[in-house]
């Protein structure tokens, strides 16, 4: 038995285009700010924006279920090593 398809629309299509086209014209806005901003700077100004939008549509969507006290130490190690190889392997001074 086959399963009745879905219809999806064209909202994750166009989501995913606009990623693209974000992703690809950052480098130019971070070039000219890396001109007075060191890096470690324009990644703490990144993640404290992207904080406070996650904050913004959790409120707006209800919040989020609690964390598991076991997933704190995992939830840490993965930010930290996400945080140092960006800014330490990939982007050095």
């Amino acid at each position: 038995m086959s399963q009745p398809t879905r219809k999806i629309g064209a909202g994750p299509h166009l989501a995913l285009i606009a990623v693209q086209l974000i992703f690809g014209t950052w480098g130019i806005p971070g070039k000219i700010v890396l001109r007075v901003m060191p890096v470690f700077g324009l990644s703490a100004l990144r993640i404290a924006g992207a904080s406070a939008m996650l904050a913004i549509i959790c409120k707006l969507r209800g919040g989020i279920g609690r964390i598991k006290k076991n997933d704190w130490l995992l939830l840490v190690l993965c930010a930290m090593l996400g945080w140092c190889s960006i800014n330490g392997c990939l982007l050095p001074d």
